[in-house]
């Protein structure tokens, strides 16, 4: 490959349009997402911290 790549090229599209996807399905997961057990694991955490 001896062009140079710039923000016009195809792949440079391609790889914008893949990071777009994932940040998509990022979004996604972080929105619908619920803590463990219903916030049970951080009350374990504090037992045992403390004994």
């Amino acid at each position: 490959m001896s062009e140079m790549i710039t923000k016009n090229h195809a792949l440079v599209a391609q790889f914008g349009d893949a990071l777009d996807r994932l940040l998509d399905g990022i979004e996604n997961f972080v929105a619908n997402s619920r803590p463990t057990l219903g916030g049970e694991a951080s009350s374990r955490t504090e037992r045992c911290r403390h004994g």
